[in-house]
């Protein structure tokens, strides 16, 4: 990126159109495993049981993504000059001074790489500044980091993640 893009204030916000498959795919396993253990009498009572118990949390996401619809809470990520906001980290504004690195995290199966977030690591005291969600807590846990999933589904994650970090690097983060 320009220094002239990088000293405006951009934000990315997911998008509606990528909720809606999300719901129609849970809601659709839900009922086909309530279906099973309502009108599945021949199976044994074990597989009724467990039926049921899998349906109870995809029921559980599919009507908390319809609340985010309705509520009009979605992923939003700011990115400006003094530093970076991201609705599922924190409220808070992390400056740039406190980015130490930046990577993109991946996993593997059967060979194929996919993609899954930026990670980003920030000084001890930038951490202290922070009010971190639930989520967020659990991944500084585990990794000693935050990651910043992507919030523009149109967009490679390669550019994607070289927008924040060319604003890391344009403003005082230390990012290779």
């Amino acid at each position: 990126m320009h220094e002239s893009a990088t000293s405006q204030t951009i934000v990315l916000k997911e998008k509606v159109d990528d909720i809606y498959p999300r719901i129609i795919i849970l809601a659709s396993l839900t009922v086909f495993f309530i279906y099973a253990a309502w009108w599945g009498f021949d199976y044994p009572t074990l597989y009724r049981v467990l039926a049921i118990v899998i349906s109870a949390p995809l029921a559980s996401i599919c009507i908390l993504e319809s609340a985010k619809i309705i509520r009009a809470r979605y992923h939003i990520m700011t990115l400006s000059p003094e530093g970076f906001t991201d609705t599922n980290i924190a409220p808070e504004i992390v400056p740039w001074a406190a980015v130490e690195d930046m990577k993109i995290s991946s996993t593997s199966f059967r060979g194929r790489e996919r993609l899954i977030a930026v990670e980003v690591k920030i000084k001890d005291s930038a951490w202290n500044a922070l009010t971190l969600s639930r989520s967020a807590k659990l991944i500084k846990y585990q990794t000693g980091a935050m990651w910043i999933g992507r919030s523009v589904s149109e967009t490679d994650f390669r550019a994607f993640f070289e927008t924040p970090r060319s604003y890391a690097r344009a403003h005082g983060g230390k990012v290779e």
